[in-house]
This record gives C-alpha cells, sequence and structure tokens, in this order.
C-alpha cells in the first residue's frame, strides 16, 4: 500500500479509537451512549431504505443480503449489533419518554438489518452478550447458561447427524460450508505463513487488499474469488503491522477487559465481549481507513477509560486542597 495512504488510515484509526473516549469523557456516559444510538439506528434506517428500494446497492447480489451504507453484511451485522447492545443497556437508564422511544425505535431498526444481513457470527456475539447481560445479578446462572451452551455445542458436533442439522444453518445447503468457516480455514493458515515473511515490520496497514488476493489460487478459492483481509482482527493486525504490534494489540485488549472487570464496568465488558466474538471472524475494525465498527470498539475502550478516571477523581477528592483546609479548620 502507498505509505501515505497508509500513514492516513493509521491516524483516521487512532483518532477513532480516542475520539469516543473524549466524548464520554466532556458529554457523560448516558448522553454519549445516546448519541450512539441515534447515529446508529439513523444508519440503520438509511440502509434498511436503501435496501428495500434498489435492487443492486446496498445488498449483495448474489446472496441478496444486506450491506447497507457500511457496503457489507458483516460490517452491517456488526453495527446493528452494537446498536441493540446500547439500546438494551441504556433503555432501562434513560427516564425521557422521548429518549426511550428513540432507543427502543433504534434498536427494532437494528434488529431487522442484524436479521436482514444473514450474519451468523454477529447474532451468536449478540446473543452470549445479551444473555450475560440478562442474568447480570446472578453470575450462577450465567455459568451454567455458558456451560449449557457449550455443552450443546458438544452434543451437536458429536452428533452422528450434525452434518443434516448444519445444513439447515448453512446459507448453501452443505454443511461444509459451515464445518470450513465460510473459507476461513484456508485464509487463516495463508495469512500466518506470510505474516512471517516479515514479522517485525507486517505488509503494511491496509496492504492485506492487495497482498491476500493473489493468492486466491494458492487457498484452493475459485478464479475470481477475493479474500481481502485475514478475517481475524489480531491475525489481520499481525499480518499488517507485524508481531510486535500484534502483541501490543492483544495486551492491550486483555488490560481493558481487565479493568472493565474491575471497575464492574457492564456496558464496556458487553461492548468488549461483542468486539472480540466478532473480531474472531472479521477484520472489520482494522480494515484501512477508519469505520463504524472501529468507532463501536472504541466506545467500549472509551468507557472504560472514562470510569476508570472517574474513580481515579474520587479517590483523590478527600485529600483535595478544601478537604484538608476544611478538616484543619475543625
Amino acid at each position: 500500500m502507498f505509505p501515505m495512504v497508509s500513514t492516513a488510515a493509521v491516524f483516521t484509526m487512532i483518532s477513532a479509537l480516542l475520539f469516543p473516549s473524549l466524548a464520554v469523557s466532556t458529554i457523560g456516559e448516558e448522553t454519549a451512549a445516546r448519541t450512539a444510538i441515534l447515529v446508529l439506528g439513523l444508519f440503520c434506517a438509511i440502509s434498511l431504505v436503501i435496501f428495500f428500494t434498489s435492487s443492486t446497492f446496498g445488498r449483495l447480489v448474489a446472496s441478496g443480503r444486506l450491506g447497507g451504507l457500511a457496503g457489507h453484511p458483516k460490517a452491517a451485522a456488526q453495527l446493528a449489533g452494537y446498536c441493540i447492545i446500547l439500546a438494551m443497556i441504556y433503555f432501562a437508564r434513560t427516564q425521557s419518554r422521548l429518549s426511550r422511544t428513540v432507543i427502543a425505535v433504534s434498536g427494532a431498526l437494528a434488529a431487522a438489518v442484524l436479521i436482514l444481513s444473514d450474519s451468523r457470527t454477529p447474532l451468536l456475539a449478540l446473543a452470549l452478550v445479551s444473555t450475560l447481560w440478562l442474568l447480570r445479578k446472578r453470575p450462577k446462572l450465567q455459568l451454567l447458561g455458558v456451560s449449557a451452551a457449550a455443552c450443546l455445542v458438544a452434543l451437536v458436533l458429536m452428533n452422528p447427524h450434525a452434518a443434516d442439522l448444519l445444513n439447515h444453518v448453512s446459507r448453501t445447503g452443505d454443511s461444509s460450508e459451515v464445518l470450513q468457516l465460510n473459507g476461513r480455514n484456508k485464509i487463516w493458515p495463508m495469512a500466518w505463513a506470510l505474516s512471517w515473511e516479515r514479522p517485525l515490520t507486517g505488509w503494511g496497514y491496509g496492504a492485506s487488499s492487495l497482498i491476500l488476493p493473489s493468492y486466491s489460487s494458492a487457498m484452493g478459492f475459485l478464479p475470481g474469488y477475493v479474500a481481502p483481509h485475514a478475517h481475524n482482527m489480531f491475525l489481520h493486525v499481525l499480518f499488517s503491522s507485524g508481531v510486535f504490534a500484534a502483541a501490543f494489540c492483544v495486551l492491550a485488549f486483555v488490560a481493558t477487559v481487565a479493568q472493565a472487570v474491575a471497575l464492574r464496568h457492564l456496558p464496556a465488558i458487553c461492548l468488549l465481549i461483542f468486539a472480540f466474538v466478532t473480531g474472531l471472524t472479521e477484520s472489520t475494525p482494522f480494515l484501512g481507513s477508519a469505520n463504524f465498527d472501529t468507532v463501536g470498539l472504541g466506545l467500549g475502550i472509551g468507557l472504560v477509560l472514562a470510569s476508570a478516571a472517574k474513580r481515579q477523581m474520587e479517590l483523590r477528592r478527600p485529600f483535595s486542597g478544601q478537604a484538608v483546609g476544611a478538616a484543619l479548620a475543625a
């Protein structure tokens, strides 16, 4: 990728990750969340209008899946997922009837976009996050629910008729499409191998769209099939920016989640879990220039940073000059 274009893309990425932190710190968590819900709701509304009024724009022509303004069903589904999570959390925290109506409508529009996008990973991630949120006051039930889901998946995979069951989940009616993760079992090894050809610097930010498609035949795909990215958030960073950047990305993400858990900030935890699960099969937040999915990830990070800063201020408040002066005067 051209150095100036790559540099510009990196700066947009940094801005998109830092802007939500600034917004949360400046206007407050709930105001920032309601603003994000409104923007995402408008995005979903326009995407639905385009989908139903155009036969080519805003959808994948081959499958008819909704892509909307995001341009691709996966990206649209992730945005819809962020909107639903925020609407689910902040609806109960909002007192204004007008704001509640806007949140409810935005959540409904986002649900429609998620269904029409026919994206399975965001739907699975949303189901997981919703379960954790609904059982947030019952940790034992959370553990039981996760364990039951794991057992259900294991039973399905061990079932001798699992292929017949997966045929209903597959978009093509063939269970191999699901078992091969829609071709990701071929993309991941190739991206991993190419990453170690340039382990320190990577191939350049956003360069995957130029490099990976040239290996389509080597990956066993049909002519004309394009794999423009690594289809994994962390693997994509390794491919684009090298091992040091990938290690920093993983450590920063783990540290942010740990901080969110320590602060017991459930909205941030939900957003970060959703970003992690969807990031296992997609690289959307780190594809070239920043996009709405980057901002969604940044919002989860911003909630943690703002909450941590607020906690620090509360801890320091008793030792302020005014407090000490009042104590001495007493």
